[in-house]
Order: C-alpha cells, then structure tokens, then sequence
C-alpha cells in the first residue's frame, strides 16, 4: 500500500497533521450485490453477520474494476489476475446465470480460494483455467 501527496507549500503545522490522520491500512469496502461499494469503518464478524447473502470484503479498486467493465448477462470475461476471486464473484453476479467468465491467475494455488467463496450459482458460469 503506497499513498503519494505533494506537500509543497504546506506549513510544517499541515503536514504534521496530514501524517498524524494517515493510516497505515487501506479503508475496507464491502460488496453488497445490488449496490455500490459500502465503505466498513472496521471489519468484524457483528458487520458481516446481517450482511445480506453474496456481501463480501473487497478493496475499492477492485470494485470499481468490476463496475467500469459493465458486464451483461450473456458475455464471457477473462479475469486473468483472479487471485481469490473478489472480481470474478462480482463478474459472475453480472452475468445473472447466462455467459461464463474465465478465472485464472499465475499464482494457481491462490484459486482455491475463489472456488470456496462462490456461491452455486456464481459457479454455474466460473471456469477456472489454467494461465497460458
């Protein structure tokens, strides 16, 4: 995790206190299907226990990289980088059941987890494949 800023012209007081309210972890996010990202002031199982089904803890980025594709019912998707599987979750979601998406990751083993987090119906159009 990297943050850049241009301090220049700051006083020695603002930039003191711009590194005091850093911290050193990203802000979590949850995916909820059906809405935006949901910023989590802390994750705890109390947050995740009345989540509805399919929440899960994904970083911002990836949301939006799963929201800026606007993936249709129908379509195939190649998640080439899928780790463990926040973004082709998301995808398989948009798919709603029709069209396949592709996951696979140079770290294979990393899939695994993909696998365990999908829901029935999220795995009725994941493929995982093997990186080319």
């Amino acid at each position: 995790f990297q943050r850049r800023c241009e301090t220049s012209g700051w006083s020695e007081h603002e930039a003191r206190k711009f590194l005091e309210n850093l911290t050193t972890r990203p802000p979590a996010y949850l995916r909820i299907p059906g809405k935006g990202p949901q910023k989590l002031e802390a994750i705890s199982g109390a947050a995740l226990e009345h989540a509805p089904p399919g929440t899960q803890v994904q970083d911002l980025a990836s949301q939006q990289v799963g929201e800026f594709l606007e993936v249709r019912p129908g379509e195939r998707v190649w998640d080439r980088c899928a780790g463990a599987g926040g973004k082709t979750l998301q995808i398989a979601d948009a798919l709603k059941g029709q069209g396949r998406v592709i996951a696979t990751d140079p770290r294979e083993h990393s899939l695994e987890r993909l696998w365990e987090r999908a829901t029935a119906d999220q795995k009725s159009v994941i493929e995982i494949g093997r990186d080319p």
